[in-house]
């Protein structure tokens, strides 16, 4: 089975995304209900979860670098802040 990962790229510190504690170059396993295999072609789901989950609370499931046979579950909560988007970083589909 194909699958798509994404990594989190350019993560702005106070932003939404960085109080949840995403860091840079985590793969992004599970966002909401957007599994891997949802993105094979595009990330646009993710996008749609965020839009939609705008002032509320999304289960983010990540695999970091450091510790690559694990996973870690994180809240993130997508809101209008000082930067910009709702998230205050760039995930980039990797395939």
């Amino acid at each position: 089975m194909h699958t798509t990962r994404s990594n989190t790229t350019r993560l702005t510190a106070g932003s939404p995304a960085d109080s949840a504690g995403l860091r840079e170059g985590d793969q992004i396993i599970r966002f909401g209900t957007v599994t891997r295999s949802v993105c094979v072609q595009s990330i646009a789901p993710v996008g749609r979860v965020v839009r939609e989950q705008e002032g509320g609370r999304v289960e983010v499931v990540v695999r970091r670098r450091q510790a690559p046979g694990s996973s870690t579950t994180l809240i993130l909560s997508p809101c209008q802040w000082d930067g910009r988007g709702l998230l205050g970083c760039h995930l980039e589909r990797i395939p």
